[in-house]
């Protein structure tokens, strides 16, 4: 597997090497820098590059930007594939620029450059641009990254040293069974096939924002003998910012309860549901599908589960 540096976000991750690609000319008068090949790339998910060149004579600095430039760092890498710090144009062979939305890899080899994208998280396009600082100029190319697959639940876990749980009573409809025959009729009630589980995970901290709508399946507790447990049976498909129902594994929701109508008469029935609720915080780790960075935010999460019923007839 590609050995990666999980990310955590920083707001000091952006800030650059002056040192990269440094300047390869020690004169006091620079000549006129060569246009471009290109100021526009465009780059699909899908580990295709494109392979281009730059001017190195004057060459003084190079600066990464985006549209949400807070979240995103820079990352240098040898040739080697290890991660330097103020690297010079001779040490590096691999810078990354990244974010919670995208990932884009330059392959440096002096003048040059090949680049490629692996992971555009959002359902639109991703523009990326890259400042190269001259002496007297500065040129700019953009990289458009077309959109790929989303961020995905890798794991996510829980303050078990903090929950807050508690007990939910409510009350269903009633139904009303009329038996129009001579005989006796049964009928069968499954109480905990109307009453789901739900959980819902809440971002609190506005800075997390891009984890909202992140889907994974995720292990949830289970309420068993008066408290919340571990468990790697208990699973749900959820999404960040969503409330989901589901059937809970753990629970036997083909339990049955039967009712006897007699021979022309009615019956009719009321049924509630006892929740027991969690309400406890969470950590995320939401990964890229295509590079493997993996992103961290937490916040809140409420759970609720059926854990017993009563059936009133009337």
């Amino acid at each position: 597997m590609k050995n990666k540096k999980i990310h955590f976000l920083s707001i000091g991750a952006i800030i650059f090497a002056g040192s990269f690609l440094a300047s390869c000319n020690n004169n006091i008068f620079v000549d006129h820098v060569p246009d471009l090949e290109s100021d526009t790339y465009y780059l699909k998910c899908d580990g295709s590059s494109k392979s281009f060149t730059i001017p190195t004579k004057g060459f003084r600095d190079v600066r990464f930007d985006c549209d949400h430039h807070y979240m995103a760092g820079v990352e240098y890498y040898d040739k080697n594939g290890e991660y330097i710090d103020n690297p010079t144009l001779d040490e590096v062979a691999k810078a990354v620029y990244s974010s919670p939305y995208f990932y884009i890899e330059f392959d440096v080899d002096g003048g040059n450059i090949k680049v490629k994208a692996m992971d555009n998280t959002t359902a639109d396009n991703v523009r990326v641009w890259v400042g190269l600082d001259y002496e007297h100029t500065t040129k700019y190319i953009d990289f458009v990254i077309t959109p790929g697959r989303p961020l995905e639940i890798e794991h996510l876990g829980y303050d078990i040293v903090r929950p807050v749980s508690g007990i939910y009573t409510e009350r269903g409809m009633s139904h009303t069974f009329t038996n129009n025959s001579g005989r006796i009729q049964q009928i069968v009630i499954y109480p905990y096939k109307e009453a789901k589980s739900s959980i819902k995970l809440d971002i609190e901290d506005g800075y997390y924002i891009w984890a909202i709508g992140v889907k994974g399946i995720i292990n949830v507790p289970f309420y068993y003998n008066g408290e919340w447990l571990d468990s790697q049976t208990n699973t749900a498909e959820v999404t960040i910012g969503d409330v989901t129902q589901f059937y809970c594994p753990d629970l036997d929701i083909e339990e049955s309860y039967t009712v006897e109508v007699a021979p022309y008469s009615k019956v009719t029935t009321v049924t509630t549901i006892t929740y027991a609720t969690l309400d406890v915080a969470f950590i995320a780790n939401m990964k890229q599908p295509n590079s493997g960075y993996t992103y961290m935010a937490g916040g809140k999460c409420q759970l609720m589960q059926p854990i017993s019923y009563t059936i009133e007839k009337q």
